[in-house]
Order: structure tokens, then C-alpha cells, then sequence
């Protein structure tokens, strides 16, 4: 039975309302929970990946400092435009990515981008949790002695388990609180990693001669890839977005914003 039309009105003006921790469906998202400031933080945690960590490195050697800052802009503004395109239909009609993707490849045919997303995460899922637990078992092991890298390991993937049971209030908040902490450690990182090889950096980077054959499209290739399964599925993200009025910049572009910060963090 379909929804009566005052019914539906009166979700279009929730909002600003809140839902309940894990209630999430492929119903089109009336109760949005994002605002602009959630949102750039969402995506500002999200940009702080192992992936990325690890692109940037193999870039040094390579690559001087112009080469490979132009080979990250390019790689992470053709995704930007790619996101903000994709994920238009989630921020205009509150569907997720499933529901979108039933307009080309029908209700069934749904299964076959479903488990190409899934695969990928299913894999990101048990190597994010070993590197976590990896971390969290040497901070412990400094500082209170406790060392037990399975204990950490098991521990770290329930805490995970316990974020997607709450859903996107549970990302929300842990990218809100969160985000200060990382920019903390990041800008931190940078100063003692300058202080300590800031020689052996100035070597690699800016007096090296690089190149602009193939290494600096294989980067900038690399650089579109390790974001691609995010463009899949950006439409989970924008569908959380308050909508903003008529003549505001649309939020899924946000992504487009964070090439010069990708540059430092690799």
C-alpha cells in the first residue's frame, strides 16, 4: 500500500529530524542526517586510507614533487567529477546505490554491481582490520606492555561490525569527532617526517629529474583507481545530504576539494 500524499509531504519536511541508530533502507531518504559540515568531514576521513598512504609512497623515486602532485590533482579530480555525477541521483531523490542501479541493470541484474562493490570491500574489510589491529597492538604493547595482535585483531573487526550495525549515524559521528584527531596526527606526521628526512626527501622529490612518460600516467591511473569503487556507490553518501537551496554547489562534488590535501597526506 502506497504512502498517502500528506504522508510523504510530512517526510519531505523532516529534514532536519534524526532517525534511529541503523535504520537504513532502499526506501528513497526523506530524514537526511548530513549537513554540509558532516559531509566534508565524512569525506576528509575518508580520504585518510591505507590505499592512499600507500599510492602516494610508490610514488617517491619516481616522480619528483610537481610530477607527482599533477598525477594525484588529475587522478582525484576526474573521480571528483565522476562522484559528484554519480552521485546526483542519490542527493536529488534520496535513493541508495542498489535502487539507482536498478534503471540499467533491473531488479535482478542488480546482483551483478552489488557483488562487484562487495568483493572489493569484503577484501579492504580483513586488510583494514589486520593493519588496524596492527597499529592499536603496537601502541599497546608501547605504552602498557600488552602485546596480543589477535586480541586486536578480533577486537578491531566487532568495533567495525558494531559502526555498520548503527549505519550512517554511527559514520557520522565517528567521522565528526574523529576527523579533528586525524588532522591532529596527520599534521604532526608531516612536521616529524620533514624534521627527520627532510634531506632525503628534498633529494627524492624536488631535485630529482622524474619523469613524464609513462610512470606519471601509470600514477595519475593509479590515482583513479584506488578511489573507482567509491564512485560506484557515492549515491549512499549523498542520499544522507540535507538539501541545500536551489543555488547551492551540489554537495557530491565535495570529494573534488580535498586534491591539494591527498597531495601532503601521500
Amino acid at each position: 500500500m502506497s504512502a498517502s500524499p500528506s504522508a510523504l509531504a510530512s517526510q519531505e519536511r523532516s529534514d532536519d529530524g534524526s532517525k534511529a541508530l541503523g535504520a537504513e533502507s532502499l526506501a528513497p531518504q526523506h530524514t537526511r542526517i548530513m549537513g554540509r559540515g558532516s559531509y566534508f568531514l565524512a569525506w576528509f576521513g575518508g580520504c585518510v586510507s591505507i590505499g592512499t598512504f600507500a599510492m602516494g609512497s610508490s610514488v617517491v623515486g619516481t616522480l619528483n614533487l610537481l610530477q607527482a602532485t599533477l598525477a594525484i590533482a588529475i587522478g582525484c579530480f576526474v573521480i571528483g567529477i565522476a562522484l559528484a555525477i554519480n552521485g546526483a541521483a542519490g542527493y536529488k531523490y534520496g535513493i541508495p546505490f542498489m535502487v539507482q542501479a536498478r534503471s540499467a541493470f533491473g531488479f535482478t541484474g542488480t546482483r551483478l554491481p552489488g557483488l562487484v562493490r562487495a568483493v572489493p570491500a569484503v577484501v579492504w574489510y580483513g586488510f583494514q582490520s589486520w593493519i588496524g589491529a596492527g597499529a592499536l597492538n603496537m601502541v599497546s604493547a608501547t605504552l602498557f606492555g600488552f602485546d596480543n595482535l589477535i586480541f586486536y585483531f578480533i577486537t578491531f573487526q566487532f568495533l567495525q561490525i558494531g559502526l555498520s550495525v548503527m549505519g550512517f549515524q554511527g559514520i557520522k559521528w565517528l567521522e565528526n569527532i574523529g576527523s579533528a584527531f586525524i588532522l591532529a596526527s596527520l599534521m604532526y606526521m608531516f612536521y616529524a617526517t620533514v624534521q627527520r628526512y627532510g634531506d632525503e626527501l628534498s633529494a627524492s622529490l624536488l631535485t630529482m629529474e622524474g619523469s613524464w612518460g609513462m610512470p606519471f600516467w601509470g600514477a595519475t591511473m593509479l590515482f583513479l583507481g584506488i578511489y573507482s569503487t567509491m564512485m560506484l556507490n557515492v549515491s549512499d553518501y549523498s542520499r544522507e545530504h540535507k538539501r541545500a537551496p536551489p543555488k547551492a554547489c551540489s554537495p557530491p562534488s565535495t570529494p573534488c576539494r580535498f586534491c591539494p590535501a591527498r597531495c601532503l597526506w601521500a
